[in-house]
């Protein structure tokens, strides 16, 4: 009897205790305040997160090979190849590459609890699919994407979800750019970004990421590319009817990007031709086939 007593006083001390505890949390939810941990291209300094730029530019590289049609399988072997590991130190698996994706946290907002305990005796997690509460806050910690990067990349998840995967959909062009393009006043790579026109077509262009990124005390004033400017003068130089990915990566080691209206190709055999461009009259026939 005695036992008994002492186990079952033991058993509503805890629940007590984890009443109290939950009751804590769920104000601070309330408040906007989450329960810290790292994260890749984060780090909780006490009271704040602090971007780790080497982890945060591979993030920001992730989103982008993404929008350029890559999926999360792809994106995993690429980073696997270049020996880019997680926070624990484990290979990126596809798993890890579509979490990135989804991870609101990127662009400076919190989702507050995403999982809850069951109960105080199994303390089991289990993820919140509406059985709790769940708080959404805004601007908690500094970005590492923009917002416009995030909701970009959620609507082409949802677009291939729709057409029966998140991997890359093959009606989408793979792009040779990629990491090809490189500020010459920054020194960062540009990244692909998309604005729908007034006649519903997307219109491609491609940004210093330290533009993109608008980073405290940037003084970057590079100009954008357009994608069709590339296409076209990428076949000009090579004397090609039409753009092909086979060209580009066999002649051309990288481009200078950040003048107005002008590009610099960096040959594989060193030589260095600088182009220009006016407008996207006629540009469409040199789009890759």
């Amino acid at each position: 009897m005695v036992l008994t007593f002492l186990a079952s006083q033991a058993q509503e001390e805890s629940r007590s205790i984890s009443e109290n505890v939950l009751w804590s949390i769920k104000k601070k939810f309330e408040r906007g305040e989450g329960i810290p941990h790292d994260l890749l291209g984060y780090r909780w300094n006490g009271s704040d997160y602090e971007i780790v730029e080497d982890e945060a530019e591979i993030v920001r590289e992730i989103f982008s090979m993404y929008m350029t049609g890559l999926g999360p399988k792809e994106i995993s072997r690429v980073l696997r190849e270049r020996g880019i590991k997680g926070l624990r130190g484990s290979p990126m698996s596809a798993n890890t590459v579509t979490h990135i994706l989804r991870q609101e946290k990127y662009m400076g907002d919190s989702i507050l609890q995403k999982t809850f305990t069951v109960d105080h005796i199994s303390h089991l997690k289990v993820v919140n699919r509406g059985e709790r509460d769940r708080y959404y806050a805004e601007e908690t910690h500094p970005p590492i994407i923009t917002k416009e990067e995030f909701d970009e990349v959620q609507e082409e998840i949802e677009r291939r979800k729709n057409e029966g995967s998140l991997e890359c959909n093959w009606k989408i062009v793979k792009s040779p750019f990629t990491s090809k393009i490189i500020c010459r006043e920054c020194g960062r790579t540009f990244r692909r970004r998309s604005n729908k026109q007034k006649n519903g077509k997307m219109y491609y262009k491609w940004t210093c990421g330290e533009r993109i990124d608008k980073r405290c005390g940037s003084g970057c004033t590079a100009k954008s590319i357009p994608e069709w400017a590339l296409y076209s003068l990428t076949a000009e130089i090579l004397g090609k009817e039409n753009f092909t990915s086979e060209d580009f990566d066999e002649s051309i080691d990288h481009i200078l990007g950040g003048s107005y209206h002008q590009v610099t190709f960096v040959m594989k055999d060193g030589r260095k031709i600088i182009k220009k461009w006016k407008n996207q009259k006629g540009a469409e026939k040199c789009l890759e086939k």
